[in-house]
């Protein structure tokens, strides 16, 4: 499987006037159609964390009405497919999707302020399975802090 190759526009007569390309674009999908033939692809690998429990690190961001957090040390597949952030005044049943930002870090933004303690549900991008830090994040919880949980996967 050749992997899709989108190559932006280059005006070349900014940088070069003398210098005019009628199919530049052809040219470098050839080349990088010919490179993508001699990629391996990687596959992944269960993560080890023997010993090391999932932490929470809330962003020095964060405030009463918005918390982002990176996620540190899930076992097994390490990528994850959903997080959800339970507040202390919500149904049991009442979990808030968070929204991934970028890399391990996600984050709520409810419009309106925070009810610590947090609990925080975990959904495994590949395997599927779910695990619940229970009251994780405590009342008093602090931007910056960090925050051990006693649940890992495996």
């Amino acid at each position: 499987m050749v992997p899709e190759v989108t190559v932006g526009h280059v005006d070349m007569e900014i940088l070069c006037p003398k210098l005019h390309f009628h199919h530049w674009s052809q040219a470098l999908g050839r080349h990088f159609i010919n490179l993508a033939k001699n990629v391996e692809l990687a596959t992944s690998v269960a993560c080890d964390y023997a010993g090391k429990n999932i932490v929470f690190r809330i962003d020095p961001g964060s405030n009463p009405n918005y918390i982002a957090m990176v996620i540190e040390f899930e076992e097994g597949d390490g990528d994850l497919a959903r997080v959800e952030l339970q507040q202390a005044s919500n149904e049991p049943s009442e979990w808030w999707e968070m929204d991934q930002s970028w890399g391990a870090v996600w984050q709520l933004n409810p419009g309106s302020k925070l009810n610590p303690p947090f609990s925080v549900r975990l959904t495994s991008q590949y395997s599927g399975r779910t695990l619940v830090a229970k009251n994780v994040i405590p009342v008093g919880w602090t931007p910056g802090g960090t925050y051990r949980s006693v649940v890992n996967y495996l």
